[in-house]
């Protein structure tokens, strides 16, 4: 709002010594500060009140005034409003109001948090849900904070901001379900999937599998880093030793071989592995897949032995 009272810094003691064509002068230039100013201030709010629309972070202050803090004023900014779906051309922004937006199963939660801060001082940080007048539910996150103004006596305000954070909820809890169904799978498939850290040799991960595969516990491997070539038979651990060039050069292999399950039988095993190098060509990860494949080759076997009992 433009100040029609001319300002102290305007009106200096040579102010009324000025002859007529130095007073309109001196009047131009106080305008045209006055209208850049104003522009400045123009271009300030619509920038501020941009970036609040693309981020869907609204501000907003509750004042307290008055001997008992009984007298309270709040102002919403526009993208406040459009965050709590109202229109500030029929809704006046009040705590009531304020209150009636936010999901009946929150709301004792968030005054209790506002009376919590002013009792306090302190600052809150808290989500919670607000309801549409079509129904449509959001997620928001709060941070306020008390100030008090020093120059006037029993004056308290709030300060706050509320972003909109429905979208990012609803994408941690779709990620959260695709990790479930992810981890779920991982512990009941029956190949044994791991993952292995080839710079410091480390087991990144191993399927609950391998207890039905191998006979040792998840625990027993990441104990034991060689195990599973331990138990390879002895003659079988020169194909192991024969794709380790392919696979430092990036190459996936396909790999069968004998071990010696816990139990004391000798098992078939198929492992499928995929290297992982990084910018210099060094192999740094290994993930693989293995699969007890002793029946099928005992079945191979068994035709095999059939077939030529009946040439």
């Amino acid at each position: 709002m433009q100040n029609n009272k001319l300002s102290q810094d305007f009106i200096t003691p040579d102010f009324y010594s000025l002859d007529k064509s130095q007073l309109i002068e001196l009047l131009q230039d106080e305008t045209a500060k006055r209208q850049l100013l104003e522009t400045q201030l123009q271009q300030l709010t619509t920038h501020l009140n941009n970036c609040q629309r693309i981020a869907h972070v609204g501000s907003w202050e509750l004042n307290f005034d008055g001997p008992d803090l009984s007298s309270e004023s709040v102002f919403w900014s526009p993208e406040t409003f459009n965050i709590l779906g109202l229109d500030p051309a029929t809704h006046k922004p009040t705590r009531d109001c304020f209150v009636h937006t936010t999901h009946p199963d929150d709301r004792i939660n968030v005054l209790n948090a506002t009376e919590i801060a002013l009792k306090e001082g302190r600052q809150t940080d808290i989500e919670y849900r607000v309801v549409l007048a079509n129904g449509i539910e959001k997620v928001v996150r709060s941070i306020s904070e008390i100030v008090i103004d020093p120059s006037a006596e029993q004056s308290v305000k709030v300060i706050g901001v509320t972003q909109d954070i429905t979208d990012k909820v609803s994408s941690n809890r779709q990620l959260q379900q695709a990790h479930h169904e992810l981890k779920t799978l991982f512990e009941r498939i029956n190949e044994v999937l791991y993952s292995v850290d080839m710079e410091h040799y480390i087991l990144l991960q191993i399927s609950a599998a391998c207890e039905k595969v191998y006979g040792y516990s998840v625990a027993e491997f990441n104990e034991n880093p060689n195990l599973w070539f331990d138990v390879i038979l002895e003659e079988d651990r020169p194909i192991i030793i024969a794709n380790n060039e392919p696979l430092a050069q990036g190459k996936s292999i396909i790999q069968i071989y004998r071990i010696h399950h816990k139990n004391g039988t000798i098992r078939w095993l198929q492992s499928k592995l995929e290297p992982t190098l990084n910018e210099e060509g060094k192999l740094i990860r290994l993930d693989g897949i293995t699969s007890d494949i002793t029946k099928k080759v005992e079945a191979q076997k068994a035709l095999k032995h059939s077939e030529l009992r009946f040439r």
